[in-house]
């Protein structure tokens, strides 16, 4: 299982040495994960559309997230407006890694619920986004070299896997 973390997180040419993989178990926010998927499952054809990418927390202790998860309120405005952000490649989310003080940083590798995407082409005003149009359960597109997904709701993303790397 590890291995498979560690060869996730390497992919597309991302050099670095983990030092480290923990498997983030926090009963409740997996809890209130699973509600949400089987939730989207119900409007959107049976797929939560799941997909395994990055997430670096900047200056959050990642320790933060692991025990209350994703939480909308450490959420910055960016390019798609306030959200979690998250890339399909490390290359990317590196640059907003945690550095712990020791020389190392962390990200996480989390399950995301994407659902049905809205195309970040579509919308309107993209620095003030607060949710994607009716519909939609995220949004997402091109971010410099990576695909990035916003999820507006902390309970549509799970933070499986924290990975401290140099």
């Amino acid at each position: 299982e590890f291995k498979d973390v560690e060869t996730l997180f390497t992919k597309d040419g991302f050099s670095c040495r983990v030092k480290k993989i923990e498997r983030v178990q926090n009963f409740q926010v997996w809890k209130r994960y699973n509600q949400a998927v089987d939730r989207i499952k119900g409007e959107y054809r049976g797929n939560a559309n799941i997909a395994g990418m990055f997430h670096g927390t900047r200056n959050t202790n990642p320790k933060e997230i692991c025990r209350k998860g994703f939480d909308d309120h450490y959420a910055r405005s960016g390019l798609l407006g306030k959200g979690c952000y998250f890339a399909d490649t490390m290359k990317y989310s590196d640059s907003y890694a945690f550095h712990n003080g020791h020389g190392e940083k962390q990200a996480f590798v989390s399950h995301v619920i994407r659902g049905n995407v809205q195309d970040a082409g579509m919308v309107q005003n993209v620095n003030q986004v607060l949710h994607p149009d009716d519909g939609y359960h995220s949004i997402g597109g091109r971010i410099g070299n990576c695909n990035a997904i916003v999820v507006y709701r902390h309970d549509r993303a799970y933070p499986s896997y924290l990975v401290t790397y140099t």
